[in-house]
C-alpha cells in the first residue's frame, strides 16, 4: 500500500520537495477544488465571484495589526460568509458547496497557503475563464464559406472534398484560437509573477497550464463531437433538404441527429458518430 506522506529524509530531487513541501504546490491543487464539478459543485466557475473572494482576503492579509495565525482565521472566516452568501440558495448543490469549504480549510494552515489560494483563484482559474470564452465551441465559423466555395464551383463532385476538409480546417482554426489564447494568457501570467522566486514561479506557471490544458481538452471533446453533425447540417441546408421529426413509435436506444423523409414516407435515420 503506497504511502500518503513522504518525509523530508526520503526527498532528494528539489522539484520533488517543491511538488510535495513548497506551500505553492497547492495552487494547482486549489484551482482542481476551486472547478470540480461533481465533488465541489465548481464554485470557481464564476469569476465575478472569484475576484469578490481575492479582494475581501488580500484585505486580511495585508494587515499587520495582528497575527499570522489570528489572520488565517479571519481569511477563513472571510471565505465561510462570502461561500455561504453566494450559494445559500443552490440548493442542488449546497452539500458539495460545503465539502469544498470543508477540504478547503485543511489546507490553509498558514498565510503562504492564503496566498497560494488568492494566486490560484486570481491568476488561474478568473485568466483561464476569460480566455475560454474567445475560444469558439465549434469549428463552423471556419469551414461553411470554405465548404460553400466547393459545392458552388465543383457541384456534387466537391461533397467528398467538403466532408474530408471540415475537420482538418475547423481544427486548424480552433487549435489557432487556442494557442493564441494561451499564449496571451501565460505572457501576461509571467510578466506579473515576474517576481516571483524561480521554483515558486514555476509551480505557478505549470500548475496554470496543465489546468488550462485540461479545461481545452474538455472543449474540444465537445467540439469533436459536433462536428459531424456540423457538415451534415450544412450539407442539409445547402441542398435544401428538410429534416424531420422522429416517428413517434421509434424507442431504439440508439442517438439519431437527423431525420428524412423520403417521398414513399418512410424515414432515414442518421446517426452522426465519429
Amino acid at each position: 500500500m503506497a504511502k500518503s506522506v513522504i518525509s523530508d529524509a526520503e526527498i532528494v530531487d528539489p522539484i520533488q520537495y517543491a511538488i510535495f513541501k513548497n506551500p505553492w504546490r497547492n495552487v494547482y491543487w486549489f484551482a482542481r477544488m476551486l472547478i470540480n464539478v461533481d465533488k465541489y459543485g465548481a464554485v470557481g466557475k464564476e469569476s465575478e465571484f472569484l475576484l469578490q473572494l481575492v479582494g475581501g482576503l488580500r484585505t486580511i492579509v495585508a494587515g499587520d495589526q495582528h497575527t499570522d495565525a489570528i489572520r488565517v482565521e479571519l481569511a477563513i472566516n472571510v471565505l465561510n460568509n462570502l461561500v455561504e452568501k453566494r450559494f445559500s440558495k443552490a440548493t442542488g448543490k449546497s452539500a458539495r458547496v460545503k465539502l469544498f469549504f470543508e477540504d478547503l480549510t485543511k489546507k490553509l494552515l498558514t498565510i503562504d497557503d492564503i496566498n497560494a489560494f488568492v494566486c490560484a483563484a486570481e491568476s488561474i482559474l478568473v485568466p483561464i475563464n476569460l480566455a475560454l470564452t474567445t475560444i469558439p465551441s465549434n469549428d463552423r465559423e471556419f469551414t461553411e464559406a470554405i465548404a460553400k466555395t466547393y459545392l458552388d464551383k465543383l457541384g456534387d463532385a466537391g461533397l467528398a472534398t467538403v466532408v474530408g476538409f471540415w475537420d482538418d480546417a475547423g481544427v486548424e482554426g480552433c487549435l489557432n484560437a487556442e494557442r493564441l489564447a494561451v499564449l496571451r494568457s501565460f505572457s501576461h501570467l509571467r510578466r506579473d509573477l515576474a517576481h516571483m522566486p524561480e521554483i515558486d514561479l514555476n509551480l505557478v506557471l505549470t500548475a496554470f497550464m496543465q489546468e488550462f490544458e485540461r479545461r481545452l481538452g474538455q472543449k474540444r471533446k465537445g467540439r469533436a463531437g459536433g462536428s459531424l453533425e456540423d457538415v451534415a447540417s450544412f450539407l442539409f441546408s445547402y441542398y435544401g433538404i428538410k429534416a424531420d421529426n422522429s416517428p413517434e413509435h421509434f424507442q431504439a436506444d440508439i442517438e439519431v441527429d437527423k431525420w428524412v423523409r423520403c417521398k414513399d414516407k418512410w424515414l432515414i435515420a442518421i446517426s452522426c458518430k465519429r
